[in-house]
């Protein structure tokens, strides 16, 4: 159930674990709102500096989810580079501010540690309609990420 490098859950949990909360969230009214990470850069930060450097930012990026989420999310590596988390969120909760402060406290956690300071393209969804699936949330967070994944690299 745990990813072994990072210490937080793997795909297999995670798949479990966010279609409960989901049915939980239909049950008791709450939203939720589904996070998709990916570093960005980091197939050039392993070929540059070697997969013990690329280790290092992984773990680096599960720390920095622990430290910025609260321990009700539920945060996980889906592999490689991909992580997901899974909010209890309020109408009104600012996602990007979220997703800021995630991006933020990475870039700062990664420079203490002395690791070369990588971004996040961070995408997100939140439950459309009440029969939706984790796997559909999933997707529209993921598709969402591409885009600003897209649109980063074509502002640079």
């Amino acid at each position: 159930m745990l990813d072994s490098l990072t210490n937080i859950y793997n795909r297999r949990a995670i798949d479990l674990l966010c279609q409960h909360k989901l049915n939980i969230s239909k049950r008791l009214g709450f939203d939720i709102s589904c996070l998709f990470i990916d570093i960005n850069s980091f197939k050039p930060l392993n070929d540059t500096y070697g997969h013990e450097v690329g280790d290092l930012a992984l773990i680096c990026l599960a720390d920095t989810m622990k430290e910025c989420l609260r321990e009700t999310d539920i945060i996980g590596r889906l592999g490689g580079d991909e992580f997901i988390a899974l909010l209890q969120v309020q109408p009104g909760d600012c996602i990007e501010s979220i997703a800021d402060k995630l991006n933020t406290t990475y870039q700062s956690n990664l420079a203490k540690r002395g690791i070369p300071v990588t971004s996040l393209s961070i995408g997100s969804g939140v439950i459309a309609q009440p029969k939706e699936n984790f796997a559909e949330l999933l997707k529209r967070a993921d598709e969402d990420m591409y885009e600003k994944k897209q649109a980063s690299k074509a502002a640079r």
